[in-house]
């Protein structure tokens, strides 16, 4: 028996270690002439022991601050923090000692860490749109009706100094029943300690509703209500009362008188149905029995059951007034209505930055036109609807990286290989755009631009004439010089592949940038001839992204930008072919991001413009009560109308033109009586899942949805399909691997593809492109509450051509029993 003495400063894991050593005399020659072993023993840190204790009531009820009162023997800093237990035992979680962290075992070991996963964006937020709550929900394509959820049991205190005792209020959500376990961990210089305590909180009717998450106004639901008592003593007579506003109403009896012993328990089934309102309906539920009372509150969202659409007016005219009929009827939640008029082109800005904010969704394209629009409130503030907030151009850049491959090429959706060209060039052009407007456009994302855009040259990738082109613009513009493939494409035209106004006024451009103006004036002749013909409908033609209305509106950058002596040879009414693409539903995001572009050049060039002091709007209701509304600004007149207004009058009592700019914007009231197809066939079909008509639903059946989409004009196009649920459902997964794409486990095609996927609480979003073959997609839905849910129309539509759609007919029920 051997005895060694400890280190008095020795604290928590040690080693005792032993040797033995074969004597010289010893006849064991052939064995290892030396052994040792060594033991682990743990030193109890009980001098580092801080004595800590909880005070708390054993009960509580809900809906109550609970006091609890923490002591310590010593001064010391106290984190106090209090949890549902279920979460804990979900969570796995116990409180543990943080001594146990500091005296831990030791040994030699080598750790790897990475945080890659940290600083990936989730998956479902990189088609996110920069913005903030209920805005941003709306181009997220969430149900902007946001119902207040029940609060969880969770309370952290943080860090308080306590020397001897103090006491917290500890707020207990009234929705909460169950066991709150309250954690302390207390610490100074020299000790920790920690402590628990336990109460339950319980309120002498604990009320469990089952409310649907969202309803449409005229839909007839099923509240059901379990309601178990406490134990121990009083009457049995008990009554309920139920309370509903905000939308909502109570069908039948809001009043009940039941009997409900102690211990005992019940339910009910409560008829309501929603009104005429958008937002959050409420129903309150009280129990009682004489001095015992429960009191419990549901939200539930109403939505309406058509997609939030935009809608815009660009105009101008030469005479004394302008009469604007056939406004739509809207929710008024979320609606926006203005009308601007000036003597201005620039009054277009309002119209261009509606189109802009009103598109729901958010492709790399879409956001960086949305961003180009954001540009021109940079330019002209005054045209904000509200500040740019300082964290958006943040966002913008944060999403564009994360949609980049490592050649720097931008995905529509996400990063993939195959990058798409026009939108990376698109996105050089609004970085040159941004650094000229004073945003700071990070490095990095602009260095991996132009690799990309240099790639092109060596051909290992397809893309059009017109996306080379803007390719080299982007770059000479950097300071490159782009000759040679400059000449490669210029030798490469033929008759059958001609560029457009839009390619020869970058090419324009291009020349001037590298000083041979004989050749930049002779393209700067065949734009400027294309200009004073003017735009046909019959002109219009759709190639991918490119169009005549994109095409002119680069040309006016351009000239306005590099050759402003050359724009004295443009028409009187140069952005005519903006008038005509809104007026004709043709005016689509890379054509309103590229209008933003022509009017900041074209700002520049203007001056002050002239006041609107000669200008006057006035409304007329369908009661023939009319009015006076707007603000004169400083180079126009704007303001919203009442809602209640059928027609608008634009007065001038000046000589000059008047350009006027229309938005409304928001939820259709009045829904589709008659189907609506354009281009675009949309059909939906409720079956069973194994394929046998629909009859009859109860709570918990499942259905399967197919929807049937084909191009009747036989054109492709980038296709959107909003699939708004009906109440009353929920959205089931497939049974699928784990490894299978995202967009299987919601969605199921047969035939058919998809490009994206977009599921949300209360719709499905499909993006796709189009085909003359019949597409079909299949999803499933779980039947959750009893009652009759009205089915959304069915929508669908061509992002980039706005006459091409597909609206269903309102009027179908589905009923659950």
């Amino acid at each position: 028996m051997q005895k060694i003495r400890l280190p008095a400063d020795l604290e928590g894991q040690a080693y005792v270690s032993v040797q033995f050593l074969r004597a010289l005399d010893s006849p064991e020659i052939f064995m290892s002439p030396m052994s040792h072993a060594a033991a682990p023993f743990r030193i109890l840190p009980t001098a580092r022991n801080l004595s800590l204790s909880i005070e708390a009531s054993g009960k509580h009820r809900p809906g109550q601050d609970l006091p609890v009162t923490v002591r310590v023997a010593e001064p010391s800093r106290v984190a106090l923090f209090a949890v549902d237990e279920g979460i804990l035992q979900v969570a796995g979680y116990r409180l543990v000692d943080p001594k146990d962290r500091f005296f831990a075992k030791r040994q030699l070991e080598v750790d790897t860490a990475q945080i890659l996963d940290l600083v990936l964006p989730e998956f479902s937020l990189l088609t996110a749109a920069a913005g903030g709550d209920a805005e941003a929900a709306l181009a997220r394509h969430l149900n902007p009706f946001k119902r207040q959820l029940d609060k969880p049991a969770v309370y952290w205190a943080g860090l308080r100094d306590v020397d001897g005792e103090a006491t917290w209020s500890v707020p207990v959500p009234d929705s909460f029943n169950g066991r709150l376990k309250i954690m302390a961990v207390a610490v100074n210089e020299g000790r920790i300690g920690i402590g628990t305590a336990d109460t339950e909180v319980r309120a002498p009717f604990v009320l469990s509703p089952s409310a649907p998450a969202f309803v449409s106004p005229g839909d007839v639901f099923e509240l059901g209500l379990s309601i178990q008592r406490e134990a121990g003593t009083g009457a049995p007579a008990t009554r309920l009362l139920v309370e509903a506003d905000r939308g909502l109403s109570v069908i039948g009896a809001a009043k009940q008188a039941f009997d409900l012993a102690p211990g005992a328990e019940t339910s009910f089934r409560l008829r309501l149905q929603a009104g005429a309102q958008l937002g959050a309906g409420r129903i309150r539920m009280i129990v009682e029995s004489g001095s015992q009372r429960s009191e419990r509150s549901v939200e539930i969202s109403l939505r309406p059951l058509m997609p939030y659409r935009g809608h815009q007016q660009l105009g101008r005219f030469d005479g004394k007034q302008r009469p604007i009929t056939g406004l739509r009827e809207l929710w008024p939640n979320f609606a926006k209505r203005e009308l601007i008029a000036g003597h201005t082109p620039l009054v277009m800005i309002g119209g261009i930055q509606a189109n802009l904010e009103d598109f729901p969704h958010q492709c790399s394209e879409q956001l960086l036109s949305q961003a180009m629009g954001k540009l021109l409130i940079v330019r002209y503030p005054e045209y904000a609807n509200e500040p740019i907030p300082d964290q958006h151009w943040q966002e913008v850049f944060d999403l564009l990286r994360a949609r980049s491959n490592s050649a720097g090429g931008l995905g529509l959706w996400v990063a993939g290989e195959d990058a798409d060209v026009f939108v990376t060039a698109w996105a050089g052009l609004f970085f040159l755009e941004a650094e000229a407007a004073g945003v700071a456009v990070p490095r990095d994302l602009v260095t991996r631009n132009l690799e990309y855009l240099r790639a092109l040259d060596e051909g290992n990738v397809e893309s059009s004439r017109f996306n080379r082109w803007l390719a080299l613009y982007v770059r000479a513009r950097r300071g490159e010089v782009v000759t040679l493939p400059m000449q490669g494409l210029l030798q490469s035209e033929t008759a059958e592949a001609r560029d457009g106004i839009g390619a020869r006024s970058l090419r324009a451009a291009l020349f001037g940038l590298h000083q041979d103006k004989r050749a930049a004036e002779a393209e700067l002749k065949t734009v400027l001839k294309e200009f004073q013909q003017g735009l046909r409908l019959d002109d219009y033609t759709f190639d991918e992204y490119l169009n005549p209305v994109l095409a002119r509106n680069l040309a006016l950058m351009v000239l306005y930008r590099d050759f402003p002596d050359q724009t004295r040879q443009l028409p009187a009414n140069a952005f005519a072919h903006l008038e005509l693409a809104v007026q004709e539903r043709l005016l689509n995001t890379v054509s309103s991001g590229s209008a933003a572009l022509a009017l900041m050049a074209q700002g520049e060039r203007l001056g002050e413009g002239v006041g609107a002091a000669d200008l006057s709007l006035s409304w007329v209701d369908a009661a023939k009560k009319s009015g006076v509304f707007g603000e004169q600004r400083r180079l126009d007149v704007h303001g919203p109308w009442p809602e209640s207004a059928s027609s608008l009058v634009i007065a001038n009592s000046g000589a000059l033109p008047v350009w006027f700019s229309l938005r409304e914007s928001g939820f259709e009231r009045t829904l589709p009586t008659i189907a609506r197809s354009a281009g675009l066939e949309l059909a939906r079909e409720y079956r069973r899942i194994d394929g046998q008509k629909l009859e009859q639903i109860k709570v918990g059946d499942e259905i399967e949805v197919s929807l049937r989409l084909r191009a009747t004009d036989l054109r492709q196009g980038a296709l959107a399909v909003v699939e708004l649920l009906p109440a009353g459902f929920e959205l089931l997964e497939f049974p699928v691997d784990e490894y299978a794409p995202r967009d299987a486990r919601f969605v199921q095609s047969d035939p058919g593809w998809l490009d994206f996927l977009d599921a949300r609480e209360d719709r499905l979003v499909l993006y796709a492109t189009g085909s003359e073959q019949m597409q079909v997609w299949r999803y499933r839905l779980k039947a959750t509450q009893r009652g009759e849910f009205a089915v959304p129309p069915t929508y669908a539509e061509d992002m980039y051509d706005a006459r091409r759609n597909s609206i269903g007919a309102a009027g179908q029920k589905l009923a659950v029993e």
